[in-house]
């Protein structure tokens, strides 16, 4: 486990800087604009960019060396964070600077994804992949819980300024940490086990490298749908996407009509509470040996926590419900990941999870355009005081600034909810762990 946690630090540290950076950049663009539509198009370019170079990032990850291609993504990242910090530090920095910054550290990100998914495989064992994907979604839940409120006191301190620079700093901790591990390419010859079209198993590196890279992102195409549970899977946790974090552009928002920044950034940390709970419980659990009940349980309770979100003006309730909904995300993520590495050849890991991460984003796009303007000229005037709805809905969610919203988040709930009961009901989902065998072996100590 030695070069992960080595990679896994330095991946955490980056991401700590990232985040502070992105909620500092997120609460600037609302203050400055008091537009809804201009905050989710934060979130539409970090996502389209990255859904559509997925399945080509997918083919090139496992073609060349993916420690290389690691470097590579942070570098191009701290350069566009460091462009970003010279416009602001002249006064130049506009929205549409930041929605193209975004949309160039999506692409990296396109690539580091599945990169990072696919080499953990290749320096973990597998009985500890459980913990790895454990730990791996803890970096996730300490950033989320240490960066809106580093961010509102670093804010005060040293400015937005001097926070990009932090930022800039911990991607270089990211890549010396890789710079001082070696991540061995896949073995060959695995792949396209029963799927139909492929031909015979690839037999060589040099064979894979005169792959065309269309045709690489097709036989991964072709390998994913040749397995109707995972794909049917895939296609469910996309629907999760576009709902759930349809909803939660919004919450910032909804928030801040309520209290204030500092208020609403602490609120926030708070929240990844429920993430960090959940990564650490699964870093040390592992999970259980059958993982798709749990997982599917896991979206049912995110669909009834952001029903709740929405449910009230009380920041007690709204605070409550976002922690349950961060600590069922956390399972969800970390259970379907090693079900994922143990299911999948492993040179045909890069592509599926690109594959994957394409299936899961595409829509998402769609919710983050749509979601603004929807609030700004229909639902928040249906919610005013005088407004169609508010008689209907405003003796149980209240009406006003921000009711609009709330309704939203609560009508993304129910669908949520919709899509982890229909898992359940799909026995090709529910039973994923039954009918794929695992690709690899089980170690059994010496007695």
């Amino acid at each position: 486990m030695r070069a992960f946690l080595t990679v896994w630090f330095g991946q955490m540290v980056s991401l700590l800087g990232s985040s502070t950076t992105e909620f500092a950049i997120g609460l600037w663009l609302f203050t400055e604009t008091g537009s809804v539509t201009t905050f989710a198009l934060t979130s539409f370019f970090f996502v389209l960019p990255r859904a559509l170079s997925l399945p080509f990032a997918g083919a090139l990850v496992d073609r060349f060396d993916r420690r290389t291609i690691l470097i590579a993504s942070d570098t191009a990242q701290a350069v566009v964070t460091l462009m970003m910090g010279a416009l602001l530090y002249l006064s130049l920095l506009q929205p549409w600077h930041i929605y193209l910054g975004i949309t160039v550290m999506s692409t990296a990100q396109a690539f580091q994804g599945p990169a990072w998914s696919a080499s953990i495989p290749l320096i973990v064992p597998k009985e500890q992949l459980g913990r790895a994907s454990g730990m791996g979604r803890l970096s996730e839940a300490v950033s989320r819980l240490a960066s809106p409120a580093m961010a509102g006191a670093l804010v005060l301190a040293i400015g937005l300024e001097g926070i990009i620079l932090i930022d800039i700093a911990t991607y270089f901790v990211a890549i010396a940490a890789l710079l001082m591990v070696r991540i061995p390419n896949p073995p060959v010859g695995l792949a396209l086990r029963g799927v139909p079209g492929t031909g015979t198993p690839r037999s060589s590196g040099k064979a894979t490298e005169k792959q065309n890279i269309l045709k690489e992102v097709v036989l991964g195409g072709q390998y994913l749908v040749g397995r109707p549970g995972l794909f049917a899977a895939v296609l469910m946790i996309s629907l999760r996407h576009l709902f759930v974090n349809s909803g939660l552009d919004l919450v910032v928002p909804m928030m801040l009509t309520l209290t204030n920044e500092a208020v609403t950034g602490t609120v926030m940390s708070v929240v990844a509470s429920g993430m960090l709970v959940g990564t650490l419980i699964m870093s040390v659990w592992g999970g259980p040996k059958r993982r798709m009940p749990l997982f599917l349980a896991a979206i049912m309770i995110q669909g009834a926590s952001l029903f709740v979100v929405g449910l009230s003006p009380s920041i007690v309730l709204i605070t409550a419900a976002l922690i349950a909904r961060m600590l069922c995300s956390a399972f969800e993520k970390t259970l379907f990941g090693p079900v994922v590495q143990t299911k999948v050849d492993l040179d045909m890991q890069g592509r599926v999870f690109a594959l994957m991460g394409f299936l899961v984003l595409i829509l998402e796009p769609v919710g983050h355009a749509v979601v603004g303007p929807t609030v700004d000229y229909v639902f928040e005037p249906l919610m005013t005081e005088d407004g169609a709805l508010a008689s209907i809905l405003g003796p149980f969610i209240g009406v006003g600034a921000g009711r609009g919203m709330a309704v939203v988040i609560m009508l993304a709930g129910v669908l949520t909810a919709l899509v982890g009961l229909s898992g359940f009901l799909n026995p090709r989902v529910r039973l994923l762990e039954y009918q794929l065998p695992d690709v690899i072996p089980d170690v059994h100590p010496p007695k």
